[in-house]
């Protein structure tokens, strides 16, 4: 069993990126459970752009953004004015396009009776469909954060995505996430103050002071 200190600096750890990739129709996409980056910060946005906010926290992107100054809504959905730089929304737990402007008459008539709406049930047999869709609507990028990080994409943009200082961090931000998350540990649990030994079988570490078990027995029985 490791020790301590090794623990908590995640000597232990290695990053493995979970996600299912994939591309059709001229469009890639990647879905995760991992940690993900904001591609509003990255640097493959369009000159010139608007954003559809399709939905938003469990209700629709009209209600959430329809109401905003320069922006419209388009059924249950909502479009932006034309953004020049990312602009500071607060597009998490929320499915949006990015689309150029010359693009927006065909798109913005045409989204409405598309499918835009992924069953979590059967979401690998539709991502095909999604990028068709996403072909005819002409968009540049959708992305869904509402229960997993899908990101689809045009595949040299996500080729850009995937050689961008974000996405080749992302190993650090997720070891920062464990370390973080095990110095909590640490400081809900440690240290091993005894004076009674761990209570699993030749251990000699003391137990901590809300159970019977050192602190590795009881962060192997946490995991």
């Amino acid at each position: 069993m490791q020790n301590i200190e090794d623990y908590l600096k995640g000597k232990d750890w290695t990053y493995s990126f979970d996600a299912l990739e994939g591309s059709e129709y001229g469009f890639s996409w990647i879905m995760t459970k991992d940690l993900m980056i904001d591609p509003m910060t990255c640097p493959v946005l369009p000159r010139q752009f608007k954003i559809m906010v399709l939905a938003y926290a469990g209700g629709s992107g009209a209600e959430a953004f329809g109401n905003k100054a320069g922006w419209k809504k388009i059924g249950d959905y909502a479009a932006s004015p034309d953004f020049l730089s990312a602009p500071d929304l607060p597009l998490h737990e929320a499915s949006f396009l990015i689309y150029e402007p010359q693009v927006a008459p065909h798109l913005e008539a045409q989204v409405g009776s598309q499918q835009l709406y992924l069953h979590r049930e059967i979401f690998e047999e539709e991502l095909p469909l999604l990028s068709q869709t996403l072909a005819k609507l002409q968009a540049f990028l959708y992305l869904n954060t509402n229960y997993d990080y899908l990101l689809v994409t045009g595949g040299q943009t996500m080729s850009e995505i995937k050689h961008s200082e974000q996405f080749l961090s992302l190993p650090q931000q997720a070891k920062e996430k464990v370390l973080n998350r095990r110095d909590r540990q640490w400081r809900q649990f440690g240290p091993e103050v005894g004076p009674e030994l761990c209570s699993e079988e030749d251990c000699g570490h003391k137990r901590i002071q809300l159970t019977s078990r050192c602190f590795m027995h009881q962060m192997r029985l946490q995991s």
